[in-house]
């Protein structure tokens, strides 16, 4: 009888699916806690003779004080986890250990820590229902009257298109003129100049977001070429800061009509 001995890349490609394969069926909480078990390992392990192998032993130096740092970072993230299913609150958590509330939808908010977590909890307890959780969770993160740069602006402004935004939307409306701040850009009061590494940058307030969240809403804000047959979406941020300092009384009549769908 012929005795078959599996290769030591295919047994432990084997272990991998095993493991992977019993994941699967684990609950988050579970999944989180084998991490932490695996960072607790690593961080016990004992490294290499520094002498017999130096660059074996450097490099079981900076796995073994990942794995440190993991373990840190994971037992904080149990923890939290443990409360929010204490409190019956759902969450999920990413490969790092980060946690973020999770709703129905698919919507995810970070969770906080210390008083700020139990806040967040309470608020999610109170609401009406789940979006109305969302709202009030991304309106206690929020400061509706900052000023934003465009790339998280753009970030929200779904399917907008990055290269249009400066070059046509802003250009068009007689705000901007070769990337600079025009007289009449800079009587608006919706943006702001910075001096960075490469020279003077913008940076919309919360006036200028406001107004140009409206104009997207208004299907005035260029949109990639993939995203033409889409209708502008919603976001609860960009909601939260337009409801928050609303559009000027004496706006110009040609930034009005760029909101006006």
């Amino acid at each position: 009888m012929v005795q078959i001995v599996p290769k030591t890349y295919e047994l432990s490609y084997l272990i991998y699916q095993v493991d992977s394969l019993s994941e699967a069926f684990m609950t988050p909480i579970e999944r989180l806690n084998a991490a932490l078990q695996r960072a607790r390992a690593g961080a016990q392990r004992e490294g290499s003779d520094r002498h017999s192998n130096p660059r074996r032993a450097a490099r079981d130096l900076r796995l073994q004080a990942q794995a440190q740092f993991d373990v840190t970072r994971l037992e904080e993230a149990a923890a939290v986890a443990l409360k929010l299913d204490t409190a019956r609150v759902s969450w999920t958590a990413d490969d790092q250990g980060s946690i973020s509330f999770v709703f129905t939808d698919g919507s995810l908010h970070p969770t906080a820590k210390g008083e700020s977590l139990n806040a967040q909890v309470q608020l999610i307890q109170s609401a009406a229902s789940e979006h109305e959780a969302f709202r009030a969770l991304t309106m206690r993160a929020l400061n509706p009257r900052a000023s934003r740069d465009f790339k998280w602006l753009r970030d929200r402004l779904v399917g907008s298109s990055a290269p249009k935004f400066r070059s046509v939307f802003l250009t068009r409306a007689g705000l901007l003129n070769e990337g600079t701040l025009t007289e009449f850009g800079r009587s608006t009061g919706f943006f702001e100049e910075r001096d960075g590494e490469y020279g003077l940058y913008q940076i919309a307030t919360a006036t200028g977001v406001g107004w140009i969240y409206a104009a997207y809403l208004a299907g005035n804000v260029p949109l990639t070429i993939a995203a033409r047959k889409l209708s502008p979406q919603r976001n609860v941020e960009l909601d939260i800061i337009l409801e928050a300092v609303g559009l000027p009384a004496d706006l110009d009549s040609r930034l009005q009509a760029l909101t006006d769908s």
